[in-house]
């Protein structure tokens, strides 16, 4: 059973990064922090303009505090919500899910480029990245940082906008690897066999 981060209005910790995308940023972005198990906070409308006639990361996802977890393979199932169109033939190209240490690239976990999904209409967009394979365990201060990556074949004109809120939840594979509870008032630790 994976892990699910609500979304929120709260800005990422490392900002707006390209990291393992290799993508320059958009010229206005929108980072956002998420909590594991927690439902989606955000209800502010968040505005991403993509220049004409190029390809940029524009929306970045977070942990709030990465949890000891087991990099599982599997599905990351990414949810935007557009609650206003751009009308202008944006399509969310690509999405990354990076593995980032001290808000640096460490690697490139999954990724899915090339698609042509319309941001020129409302609603929820999904991408359903694949991780192929179990991952090794990771560093202290590891955890992952998600890039959205959005293309605009616009040649002229002003560049064009559209409006994120950020009321859903992103789908991991990852698994807790440890639990705690509580017993006779102390924190008690118990580790799950691998």
């Amino acid at each position: 059973m994976g892990i699910n981060f609500g979304q929120s209005d709260l800005v990422a910790s490392c900002g707006a990064m390209s990291v393992c995308s290799g993508i320059g940023l958009a010229t206005l972005t929108r980072t956002t922090r998420m909590t594991a198990g927690s439902p989606p906070g955000g209800s502010i409308e968040w505005s991403i303009t993509i220049p004409n006639k190029t390809t940029k990361a524009g929306v970045m996802f977070q942990p709030s505090v990465m949890p000891d977890v087991r990099w599982k393979a599997g599905y990351w199932n990414i949810d935007l919500n557009v609650t206003t169109a751009s009308q202008d033939g944006i399509t969310w190209w690509g999405t990354y899910v990076c593995r980032i240490n001290s808000c640096t690239s460490v690697a490139t976990i999954a990724s899915l480029t090339g698609q042509t999904d319309s941001i020129d209409s409302t609603g929820i967009k999904r991408h359903s990245v694949l991780q192929a394979a179990d991952l090794p365990d990771t560093d202290a201060g590891d955890e992952f940082y998600i890039v959205l990556v959005f293309k605009n074949d616009k040649p002229t004109g002003p560049s064009p906008t559209f409006k994120i809120t950020m009321d859903q939840q992103i789908f991991t594979p990852l698994e807790y690897a440890s639990t705690t509870y509580i017993k006779g008032g102390n924190i008690q630790g118990c580790i799950l066999a691998p």
